[in-house]
């Protein structure tokens, strides 16, 4: 089957999603659908089934009990190889998404796939796709949230295999040549940006174990792998941006939950009744509405990712996966994500537009780093410091920052700029002119860079004398390693001291360990750091005040109606402090231009760091550390969610 289409165009309204999905069961009743995807025959009789029912009233389903064992578990069995290809030079999208994003208009040129399938007894064991496409252009106005991203040269390559015998396998491949575009909301640009040859890859390991390992009490480890590279990385912000980002999240999670009130109906009968998948999917559903209504749902919780996902993970499925029948095994559960690129810059404006004449500027060459984690559960007693506590799981989690791996060089490889530009040396911003103005943004990139082949420094180099560019700060190559090891109370104990005033603390153990090429070199220019000041000083009180009435719709073992607190119901420990670089001071923004060599310590002491030990690591945890191993953790509970259903 080889269909090409010169053009095609689709028109839908999201908003009647439930209308939408109806005329499937129209067809299924009326025999087309069951016909041609079940095998069974219509009655001959002649007589239609009604589907005419109303839309607020659930759908009965009349199949006998005969009709569900013929339809669900006939004994027949396929067997057939599917080769497919797709080639459509042009698709249009319009789609109305109410005042969440108005209008929206997705243009795809020039698409063209090629799959394979291979079905057994019923079953798809193995899905091969690849895919690609020049060019798509997504336009949304009209609503609360809007902007335009263009993404050119998409390939995409797609690897699923569930054979019997075998672990699952999972593979994602993404290539893009560009991606720009800008975001708004309420009407106002948001953020910019650009991103230059992208490479995604995503797969899922199962590490199986054989009877010898049974007895020696190995557990067999399920890890998420991915790894993101990218040449140029361009981003712009102002003071609204993250206050924004929340109300964004917030009127997404409405939008969506309201279309899945409106169709959880229909959807909800896609999966065929009476069946193993359906029965354990549901019951592990409402194991879930039941841990949400308990006493759980408490502040210290919020920190708990792994605990559906290790619970979902020790079930008899992943038995049956390794052949651990009689044996009772523990699962760990981890993912590793390692990103790396040639160049990094943000641009952060120094107020609440892209029309001020002050910004900061984060410029980084030779960017790298790698984020693990890993959820064992059950090993038993604890250590002498906390032997009076059984221990649940252990959550370990590694964060790795290096510059310039590989590479000996004395100049700086990561600095911060303070810019400043007079009237009129601030270009119109035009989404048709990102790349531009964000080389504009960045022109101090290209005025120290030696490698300049996109010929922007050139373009806007007259553009550069209204500029003031003032390094405040350069890191050398450089090499940071943070391991912070999470130890869990038992849920036993959790649950007893839900409602009493001393709360059970999760103990956070921190190393941190460093290496750096050369010292750090940081101005004498006070009225920088000021600047710097005020600048992170908006950006949080900004955020703070969005924070107060933003209600947290992602995690669900949070209290919905509950507002966030600062209160971190974890205590760090410092069990290793290695970050001993030295400090250069530069007299006139140029490197290695001083002549006091000052200790790290002494410059934490006066930014006001008195507990940098514990204090850093705080802040690395719950800015970057948290969120990432939350979208780990759903991921492989969403991944352990499928495998599930596949293996009934």
């Amino acid at each position: 089957m080889i269909p090409v289409v010169e053009s095609l165009l689709l028109t839908f309204d999201w908003r009647r999603l439930n209308d939408i999905t109806w005329f499937r069961k129209c067809w299924y009743h009326n025999g087309l659908m069951e016909a041609l995807f079940t095998g069974h025959k219509p009655s001959d009789d002649g007589q239609q089934v009604d589907v005419h029912r109303s839309f607020d009233l659930p759908l009965e389903r009349n199949d006998s009990s005969e009709d569900l064992d013929l339809l669900y578990n006939t004994s027949d069995t396929v067997t057939a190889e599917i080769v497919f290809a797709v080639s459509i030079v042009d698709l249009r999208i319009y789609a109305n998404m109410a005042q969440f994003m108005g209008n929206a208009h997705i243009l795809f040129s020039h698409v063209h796939g090629i799959g394979h399938a291979d079905v057994h007894q019923n079953k798809l064991i193995l899905l091969m796709c690849n895919g690609g496409i020049e060019e798509i252009d997504f336009t949304a106005e009209g609503g609360v949230v809007a902007g335009d991203l263009t993404m050119k040269m998409l390939q995409l390559n797609v690897l699923v295999s569930s054979q019997e015998d075998t672990v699952p396998e999972h593979n994602i491949l993404i290539n893009l040549g560009v991606l720009q575009g800008h975001i708004d909301y309420m009407s106002a640009h948001i953020l910019l940006l650009r991103i230059v040859d992208i490479c995604a890859e995503a797969c899922d390991v199962w590490n199986d174990v054989s009877q010898s390992d049974v007895a020696q009490q190995s557990s067999v480890g399920i890890q998420i792998s991915a790894k993101l590279k990218w040449t140029a990385f361009q981003l712009a912000m102002h003071r609204s941006t993250a206050a924004a980002a929340f109300g964004i999240a917030q009127r997404m999670y409405d939008f969506v939950m309201q279309q899945k009130k409106r169709s959880e109906r229909t959807i909800g009968l896609m999966l065929p009744p009476g069946t193993a998948a359906s029965t354990a999917f549901a019951a592990y559903q409402e194991d879930q509405k039941r841990a949400e209504k308990s006493n759980i749902d408490s502040p210290f919780m919020e920190y708990h990712h792994w605990m559906w996902a290790v619970k979902f993970g020790n079930t008899a499925f992943l038995k049956g996966l390794t052949n651990l029948d009689s044996h009772d095994c523990n699962v760990s559960l981890g993912g590793k994500i390692d990103i790396s690129g040639d160049n990094f810059c943000l641009v952060c404006f120094h107020g609440t537009s892209f029309r001020e004449t002050e910004w900061a500027t984060l410029n980084i060459n030779f960017l790298g780093g790698q984020f693990s984690t890993i959820a064992i559960p059950g090993l038993g007693e604890l250590n002498e410091v906390r032997k009076s506590d059984v221990l649940a799981r252990i959550c370990s989690q590694s964060c790795k920052i290096f510059l310039g791996q590989n590479i000996s060089t004395k100049s700086e490889l990561a600095a911060i700029y303070r810019v400043s530009v007079g009237r009129g040396g601030i270009p119109p911003i035009s989404h048709k002119e990102i790349a531009e103005w964000l080389h504009f943004a960045c022109i101090h990139h290209y005025i120290h860079s030696s490698k300049d082949t996109s010929g922007h420094g050139k373009l806007f180099l007259k553009q550069s004398q209204k500029l003031t560019i003032q390094q405040v700060i350069g890191f050398p190559a450089l090499n940071v390693t943070m391991i912070n090891d999470h130890f869990w109370p038992s849920l036993d104990t959790l649950l007893k001291c839900v409602n009493s005033v001393e709360k059970p603390l999760c103990t956070v153990e921190c190393s941190v360990f460093s290496s750096f090429s050369e010292s750090i070199a940081v101005t004498t220019a006070v009225e920088n750091y000021l600047f710097l000041h005020d600048l992170f000083k908006g950006y949080v009180d900004h955020l703070e005040e969005q924070k107060i009435s933003f209600r947290p719709p992602f995690c669900g073992t949070q209290i919905q109606g509950r507002e966030l607190s600062n209160e971190n119901m974890r205590n760090f420990v410092s069990i290793r402090w290695d970050v001993e670089p030295h400090i250069l001071l530069m007299g006139k923004s140029t490197w290695a231009s001083g002549q006091i060599n000052p200790h790290i310590s002494w410059l934490l002491e006066k930014l006001g760091l008195d507990h940098a030990r514990t204090t850093i690591p705080k802040y690395v945890q719950r800015g970057l550390m948290d969120p990432i191993d939350l979208a780990v953790a759903t991921t492989l509970e969403l991944l352990l969610t499928m495998s599930q259903q596949k293996q009934y």
